[in-house]
């Protein structure tokens, strides 16, 4: 309870009576029921909880972060073999431009 010059309402409102009225009081209790209810045992909790949902949420990510790295190295690897394959082609087709040019160059 409050005296009466902490009183919000003192001259104010119909209701007051005696030290407090009925919106302070109800005022009172649900700030005595924040008090107990949001207690730091409960703000730990309520954090615990925050925080375990965001780690939550962070795994999830890491994993389809590395489902995709995993992904792309199957990528790359399929690109290095076709890029080898390639390039041994192009040595392959090289050296029978050569093997042509030479007998053209002997049949002059």
């Amino acid at each position: 309870m409050t005296n009466l010059t902490e009183h919000k309402s003192a001259g104010k409102c119909p209701e007051y009576r005696d030290e407090q009225c009925k919106h302070c009081l109800i005022d009172h209790s649900v700030q005595q029921h924040e008090m107990i209810t949001d207690s730091p045992l409960d703000r730990i909790e309520a954090c615990y909880i925050q925080k375990k949902k965001q780690v939550e949420l962070l795994q999830t990510e890491v994993t389809r972060l590395n489902d995709k790295i995993m992904q792309l190295e199957d990528e790359n690897a399929r690109l290095q073999k076709i890029i080898a394959l390639h390039h041994e082609s192009a040595i392959q087709e090289a050296e029978r431009v050569q093997e042509i040019h030479a007998l053209f160059v002997e049949n002059l």
